[in-house]
């Protein structure tokens, strides 16, 4: 059972966290390219979703009632609003999308990682925990997303991805 709460916090993370932080950095060149922003807007937007990040952490960690929907809210939210950042355009609207994924992301990072510690803590595995809070940076382990950084941001144009097992 243990194993099964790691896994499902992991993915979980893995979503929430890693669909919201980093869909948006492949997209800020062409963004730019496309003159929806400037790299100074760009800033401001990656700025307020750290705000959001902070403004959900915040309130998760304070929550005493509707944990469970700021949970679901914090999930869903952030894909569907990933989702949604596709239509916008302008750096108000950006930036307002980015904030409210930013509190999403906030509120399933406390709760999930609160959630699963305490679960593994009463099935006796406390130390599976660490396996739990790397869901998001495991975004980082496909090659395809690097690639598509690298020629995005045009550091080199056929870079072939990290030295790292291909998923998919």
């Amino acid at each position: 059972m243990a194993l099964r709460v790691a896994l499902s916090a992991f993915i979980t993370l893995f979503v929430a966290m890693g669909i919201g932080r980093f869909a948006f950095t492949p997209q800020v060149p062409l963004m730019i390219q496309a003159h929806q922003l400037t790299l100074t807007s760009a800033s401001l937007v990656a700025a307020l979703n750290y705000l959001g990040y902070l403004c959900g952490s915040f309130d998760a960690m304070r929550a005493h009632r509707r944990v469970e929907l700021r949970l679901q809210l914090g999930i869903w939210g952030a894909v569907f609003l990933t989702l949604l950042s596709a239509c916008a355009s302008g750096p108000w609207l950006h930036g307002l999308i980015r904030f409210l994924i930013g509190c999403a992301s906030g509120w399933a990072m406390v709760l999930v990682a609160a959630w699963s510690n305490e679960q593994l803590h009463q099935h006796g595995r406390p130390g599976l925990s660490a396996a739990v809070l790397p869901g998001p940076d495991a975004v980082f382990l496909s090659a395809d997303y690097w690639r598509y950084c690298f020629t995005a941001f045009r550091l080199t144009p056929h870079w072939p991805g990290p030295p790292m097992v291909r998923w998919g």
